[in-house]
């Protein structure tokens, strides 16, 4: 059996991810949720998450416009703006780093709040991984990895995209497309050193080409691609809400969460996966 780990990141960010998390998991084929520490929901996140037992992972932010979960935000100065909130996005935090602005023993006092927070509210932490995918980053990396030891967190997301989802998303935009080979590079030399340091990772991973926009037939694709592919654990990552009306207010994505949402109550996707040697698995499982 093919271990299948269907992933909802942003658990926290806002009431709509949080209630399309709970009936995705209650009533379709979500198998985990990715909970941020820092999110405008998520106390209401981590109720839910205790309430239906969802397996829940950490959601490390560095980005995205949210508070810093640190209780001093003097002593993470260099992860902020002058409102105290952490950089808008992916971009602006790695040119930070590259100008030599990022102070990584902050990067550390910072993401380890976030750990602790998860950790006191939830328990058991199935995995870990990161808004916007920065603990790809080589020197983000190297602290993660440090921080997934120190707490025993034995699963972290890699996110090197099947080759067969250029083919499946052949319609994502040519950004879209030079940031996932991006990533791929990225993720391969993480799953090296996550190999050396002893933490496991799905053997595949889809869902950043179509980000935002997984649709029944998207899923459907990348479904078969994985059933026919020699990997034994796999991951979907996926980004519902029950309402595009509220996510837009606030993040201008260009996302289509509640497309996701209904993808992962479909029908027709759940009798694929049950037609196939899947099983449906949170991160502990691999």
């Amino acid at each position: 059996m093919k271990k299948l780990i269907i992933n909802a990141d942003d658990f926290g960010v806002c009431p709509a991810v949080n209630q399309a998390v709970v009936d995705a998991y209650s009533r379709g084929v979500l198998t985990s949720a990715s909970l941020m520490a820092g999110g405008r929901a998520y106390r209401q996140a981590v109720d839910l998450a205790v309430a239906h037992r969802i397996p829940v992972g950490v959601h490390l932010t560095l980005c995205g416009g949210e508070q810093p979960v640190a209780a001093d935000v003097r002593q993470v100065s260099t992860l902020v703006d002058c409102e105290g909130r952490l950089y808008p996005g992916y971009r602006e935090f790695i040119l930070a780093c590259v100008r030599g602005r990022i102070d990584y023993r902050q990067v550390r006092r910072e993401l380890a709040a976030q750990i602790e927070r998860v950790s006191r509210d939830v328990g058991r932490i199935t995995h870990l991984d990161s808004h916007q995918h920065l603990h790809l980053w080589p020197p983000i990396a190297t602290v993660v990895i440090d921080l997934a030891k120190q707490y025993r967190i034995t699963k972290m997301r890699t996110a090197c995209e099947l080759p067969d989802s250029w083919r499946i998303c052949h319609q994502a935009g040519l950004g879209r497309k030079t940031a996932g080979r991006g990533l791929a590079w990225l993720g391969r030399r993480l799953q090296r050193r996550l190999s050396i340091a002893g933490i496991g990772s799905p053997e595949a991973f889809c869902g950043f080409l179509s980000g935002g926009r997984n649709s029944e037939q998207l899923l459907l694709g990348y479904l078969a691609a994985l059933a026919g592919s020699p990997a034994g654990s796999c991951e979907i990552m996926v980004h519902p809400a029950t309402d595009n009306q509220v996510m837009t207010a606030v993040y201008n994505w260009g996302y289509d969460w509640h497309g996701e949402y209904r993808s992962l109550l479909s029908p027709a996707v759940r009798q694929f996966i049950d037609s196939q040697p899947f099983e449906l698995v949170d991160y502990q499982a691999i």
